[in-house]
Parts: C-alpha cells; sequence; structure tokens
C-alpha cells in the first residue's frame, strides 16, 4: 500500500496531512489521521474539512474517493472501489468512484463498495455493507 500510517504512528495528523498532499491528495482542515491507516492512491483521495480516520481504516482507492467536511471513518472501515466481475470468465476488473456527503458516519468495520455514495447526515451502522443510501425525496 502507498500510504500506511503504522510507520508513522507518532507523527502528528497534521504532519500525514502534507505526507498525503505530498503525493497529490486534497486534504481539508483539521484531519485526524490514527496509527495504521492504509490509503492505497492518495492522488485519488479528497478530503473535506474536519475528517476522522479512525486506527485501520482502510481505503483502497483504485479511483476518487471522496469525503465531504464533517465525516467520521471509524476504526476498521474498509473503503474500496475496485472489484472484479465474476461473470465474465476473464475475471475483469472496474472500478467506481466512492462519495461520502457531509455529516457521514461510517462506524466500525464496515464496508463500503464500489459505486457507494453516501448522502449527507447519514450514518452507515453496524454490520452494513453499502455501495448506496436511499436519498430522501
Amino acid at each position: 500500500m502507498f500510504f500506511q500510517s503504522a510507520i508513522m504512528g507518532l507523527i502528528p495528523s497534521r504532519a500525514k496531512a502534507v505526507v498525503l498532499r505530498g503525493f497529490g491528495a486534497k486534504i481539508g482542515e483539521g484531519l485526524v489521521c490514527k496509527p495504521r491507516v492504509t490509503i492505497k492512491y492518495p492522488w485519488f483521495l479528497e478530503l473535506g474539512d474536519h475528517v476522522w480516520l479512525g486506527e485501520m481504516v482502510w481505503i483502497d482507492n483504485s479511483c476518487l474517493v471522496r469525503i465531504g467536511d464533517n465525516c467520521c471513518i471509524s476504526q476498521g472501515a474498509y473503503i474500496f472501489t475496485g472489484n472484479h466481475d465474476w461473470s465474465d470468465p476473464a475475471f475483469s476488473f472496474f472500478a467506481r468512484p466512492v462519495t461520502l456527503g457531509n455529516g457521514v458516519w461510517v462506524t466500525a468495520f464496515n464496508r463500503l463498495g464500489p459505486g457507494a455514495d453516501i448522502p449527507t447526515g447519514h450514518a452507515v451502522l453496524s454490520g452494513q455493507s453499502s455501495t448506496s443510501i436511499q436519498r430522501d425525496a
């Protein structure tokens, strides 16, 4: 993985933000990045202001992951943008962006897959694995 903060566990979140920005990530103000966070490709990452990445969060981003302001990605959550088409004999790879609106909470150890689009103010609760949550009409 490109960015793993295990080796950077004692480095403050502000310094981690500087490193991520240096590799192309767009990071807002007030990032909290706990130890053992893994980010595959920083250049496909956009984080709003006051985002919290809990311990052991894994952002497996083969394409864009956009996380809005005031979001919490709790410990052990796995966000992935790519997978393989099991119905294709060639097992072809596909990727779709993941978007989280402002004020989203992904609770501990949840999974968000390719194309997940979580609207503002929603929580992905324990035991849910999501590609989308119904938006209010």
